[in-house]
């Protein structure tokens, strides 16, 4: 069976009319477009993007993509973040796309097996190319047990569609003044190892800019869970430093050298900055499962990083931090949910990443920043002691109303910060010190 089919039968003409069409992100997707793209290189670069076929965004607009009135004032779930999925919409997108089950299939048809990833593939991200959109689209893993191949792709379509409408995919249009239908294209992948019962020996995140490659990984991640203490590797020029010591794993695989070859080939083709979602699966076999551009924003940090040996500092992310110096008084929030719209223009925030049973924590700042609108924010987030690696870290560093932010597990630097203190602190984006 071939790799990457758009579809193996005439539904694509009742959408688009030439197949050529479907290589232009505006009908597709950014994603799917690139993916696609890569698809072409694949071979010689030593890398697989697995079987997978796309969907145009024209098949979901005869669908209907909007979000109905019935579910403005109801989208938020008790007990949930706000990157949930409302299931009440997912049910809702499942029956509007019922009556196309045999279009979908036929989409599907190049694909094997029971199970559908099911990506989305925003036209947003075409728009704003400053942006990263860093988990703002949602996309459905097939890890719920006792489904079909149809109930697997009915469903999983239905919760990318649903998955457009999450809080915090409110909050980022919101805060980014995107008007915008959510238009989405989808990428349907066949998984390359059992999701049930195994895990990828490698998954990570790889950003590759002339000659800088940062290379954030976990070894062996459980799928659907949220990764935390990530390697990483980092390469400039001829250097290349290690997060850790012991990297054994990576070299029985000849992991740092076959990543970097992907990698130097992947920009040279597309001739700009590009962030790669990859994964290693079980047998040691390379997958690209999703690139784009770095958005602009980051590339600005990036441009900007000194070249230093990283070997042993303590960070374990490939997120860059602001880069200058700021002064000012700080406000501990780590154990306390003062109202934000108090903060005065020499306040230093000090929160936490995820939450806990009190204090302030990143999401709960991004809703806060929304009702209030700041400015001239400076943030210090307490990872505590394992770094997350998830999107919100990068849609904290995009919000409008931050001008500086520090994000960190470092205890020499979370330890040291007392509430009410005046303090200097200085960061390179990648190492910080307290005065």
């Amino acid at each position: 069976m071939t790799k990457g089919h758009w579809t193996s039968n005439a539904v694509a003409e009742n959408y688009v009319n030439r197949e050529r069409d479907f290589e232009h992100p505006d009908i597709i997707g950014q994603r799917a477009w690139y993916l696609t793209e890569a698809r072409k290189i694949e071979r010689d670069l030593g890398f697989s993007t697995s079987n997978f076929t796309v969907i145009p965004e024209s098949l979901f607009e005869q669908v209907g993509i909007d979000l109905p009135e019935s579910f403005h004032d109801s989208l938020p779930q008790e007990g949930k973040d706000f990157r949930s999925v409302n299931s009440r919409l997912v049910d809702y997108f499942a029956q509007k796309l019922h009556p196309h089950i045999v279009e979908l299939e036929q989409f599907a048809s190049p694909l094997a097996g029971q199970d559908i990833i099911v990506r989305p593939s925003p036209l947003d991200e075409g728009n704003r190319m400053d942006l990263s959109f860093a988990g703002v689209f949602k996309g459905y893993m097939p890890l719920r047990p006792g489904l079909g191949r149809t109930e697997h792709l009915l469903y999983g379509t239905a919760a990318m569609l649903a998955g457009r409408f999450t809080d915090y995919s409110g909050y980022y249009h919101t805060r980014h003044d995107i008007q915008s239908r959510r238009k989405v294209g989808a990428i349907l992948m066949e998984p390359f190892f059992n999701l049930q019962t195994e895990s990828p020996l490698l998954h990570g995140t790889a950003y590759v800019l002339d000659d800088h490659i940062r290379n954030e990984y976990n070894v062996t991640p459980e799928p659907g869970m949220i990764q935390r203490d990530s390697d990483l590797i980092v390469e400039r020029g001829r250097e290349r430093w290690y997060s850790k010591s012991d990297v054994s794993l990576e070299a029985s695989l000849d992991f740092p050298d076959r990543i970097t070859t992907a990698l130097k080939g992947l920009r040279d083709y597309f001739k700009h900055p590009l962030d790669v979602e990859y994964l290693v699966d079980p047998k040691g076999d390379l997958y690209i499962v999703q690139l784009r551009p770095i958005s602009e924003r980051h590339l600005n940090n990036w441009k900007a990083l000194p070249q230093i040996d990283e070997a042993g500092l303590p960070h374990r992310t490939a997120i860059i931090n602001s880069i200058g110096g700021i002064e000012g008084r700080v406000v501990d929030l780590r154990d306390s949910t003062n109202d934000i719209g108090a903060i005065d223009s020499n306040s230093i925030l000090v929160i936490n990443h995820e939450r806990i049973q009190t204090g302030m924590d990143t999401e709960t700042l991004c809703k806060l920043m929304a009702q209030y609108s700041p400015s001239n924010l400076r943030v210090i987030i307490d990872h505590g002691d394992k770094r997350a690696r998830d999107h919100l870290q990068y849609a904290v560093a995009e919000d409008p109303s931050i001008d500086f932010l520090v994000q960190t597990s470092d205890p020499s630097i979370t330890q040291s910060l007392r509430h009410g203190e005046e303090m200097k602190i200085i960061s390179n984006g990648i190492e910080c010190d307290l005065q």
